[in-house]
Order: C-alpha cells, then structure tokens, then sequence
C-alpha cells in the first residue's frame, strides 16, 4: 500500500498494525523454538539475526506510513518499479526457507536499474534499504537452510501440504 496508489491514512495505519503484528508471531516464534529442546544451535542464531532484519523493515515500514502521511512519496513509475522488486524478493526470500534448489545462488534482489530519476527521496532511501535488508535475509536463508530442523509440528504440517 504504501508504494501504491492507496494512500488512506486509516487504511494505512491498519496495514501498519498488522505489519507489526506480523512481526511479532515471528518473533515469539523464534523465542518458542529457543525454549525447546533439540533445536540446533546454529540455525537459531541465525534466525535471530533473520528476526533483527525483519525488525528493522518493520520500523522502515513505521517511518514510510508517517511518511506517506505526510505525502512524501515516490513518482508512480518509481514507485511501481520498487513495489515489483520489493515484491520478488520478499517471494525469493519465502521460497528460500523453503526449498534449497538449483540456481538458488543467484542474487536478483538487487534494485532495478535506472532507478535515479533525480534527487533520493527518503522514502525512496527507506524502499532501497528494505531491498538491503531483505537481501541479506536472502542469504541468511541460504545459510540456514541446512542447519534447518527436521523435526518437530511445523515442518510436519508444511510436508503434508505439498
């Protein structure tokens, strides 16, 4: 919503909260999984740091509702062109997680080109480092997914799907 055309303050500030919301099930998740026993090591400590990227898009988030507020917002095409990246690499980073497959060491989470039409904005500062963060989370993803458990409900119920 915030790179798109629906600039509502309500309806904005009700994403926001649910962001937040959103965040925090991850993060009582991750603490829930460092209270039981056999979880390895590693592979929660690296998805504490995943956990601290997630928060700091949660605050660039907070910091672009105000200042969608505000109306400091980006030229629609340049809006659209970060929406289209941001989208791709939160689905990259989600499939990560999931499935170690081939061509998984590519990293086409960086910004589309051609994105400096003028001065940076700051919420366009704000859009480039939540394409940072979610890059890094990328990696982190790759690094995990070995150290990943193969025990316990969730994974059971996330077979069962497929």
């Amino acid at each position: 919503m915030l790179l798109g055309t629906e600039q509502a303050p309500g309806k904005l500030a009700y994403q926001r909260i649910r962001v937040n919301q959103a965040h925090n099930a991850l993060f009582n998740s991750l603490n829930q999984a460092m209270q039981e026993p056999g979880f390895n090591a590693r592979y929660l400590a690296d998805m504490k740091l995943w956990v601290t990227h997630s928060q700091f898009i949660v605050e660039h988030i907070n910091a672009m509702t105000i200042l969608a507020r505000e109306h400091t917002m980006l030229t629609p095409d340049l809006a659209q062109r970060y929406l289209q990246s941001c989208e791709i690499a939160l689905q990259r980073c989600q499939q990560r997680l999931e499935y170690d497959g081939p061509g998984s060491d590519t990293n086409i989470l960086e910004a589309p080109d051609n994105l400096q039409e003028g001065p940076v904005t700051i919420m366009e500062r704000h859009a480039k480092q939540i394409l940072g963060h979610l890059s890094v989370m990328h990696t982190i993803s790759s690094l995990a997914w070995s150290q990943r458990p193969q025990h316990g409900q969730w994974l059971v119920r996330r077979l069962r799907k497929r």
